[in-house]
């Protein structure tokens, strides 16, 4: 199947050691969807993908979802947002 799975990738720079990572697809509401990703990161390209399914393995309703990349280091945090269209 053609676009079955959504690809959220992010770079990581000028992190020293490890920077704990989250992954997150949210409704337009803020709510939690999926935890696609929580884990720590070294510099690098990461690249995770998501199969439109909830937390619980179910299907999501078509529609507009945010996803959310956080960093939190020992320094500072930064999010990276966007979109993700969910049609079948």
């Amino acid at each position: 199947d053609v676009n079955d799975q959504v690809h959220i990738s992010y770079d990581l720079f000028e992190v020293t050691g490890e920077g704990s990572v989250n992954v997150e697809i949210r409704d337009l509401a803020g709510r939690l969807i999926r935890t696609v990703y929580a884990g720590q990161d070294l510099i690098g390209h990461y690249e995770h993908k998501w199969d439109g399914t909830d937390d619980s393995g179910a299907l999501v309703s078509p529609g507009l979802y945010l996803y959310r990349v956080s960093l939190d280091t020992d320094r500072e945090g930064s999010n990276q947002i966007g979109t993700v269209h969910v049609a079948y």
